[in-house]
């Protein structure tokens, strides 16, 4: 049977249910937030500025968040999800990649 309202002193991660929403909690490295339609990850405060990628890079400035893999400046989640979707031979449909207008410098 699952264990409900128990505090464990030492453990990997925590998960917690609010009605029909779970949080999976790695403190403090990370937490995942589910609803049932979406996933939310939130990284913990000592990995601001150390990373790259599709999710941003985690340094507080939103203008930088839409960067394709050759550090291109998109205008949506739509055209950034396409850019870092798999190469086209992993897919079974073409893929077609925005194309890069212009490239950031980012420090």
């Amino acid at each position: 049977p699952p264990v409900l309202n128990k505090v464990f002193q030492n453990y990997l991660f925590k998960i917690i249910r609010r009605q029909n929403s779970f949080t999976l909690t790695f403190f403090p490295q990370m937490m995942l937030n589910y609803d049932g339609n979406s996933v939310q990850v939130l990284a913990g405060p000592h990995m601001k500025g150390q990373h790259c990628g599709m999710c941003g890079d985690y340094n507080r400035n939103t203008y930088h968040e839409f960067i394709d893999p050759q550090m291109c400046s998109l205008k949506t989640g739509d055209e950034m999800a396409l850019a870092w979707t798999l190469d086209n031979k992993y897919c079974s449909q073409k893929i077609t990649k925005p194309a890069c207008t212009l490239r950031e410098s980012i420090p």
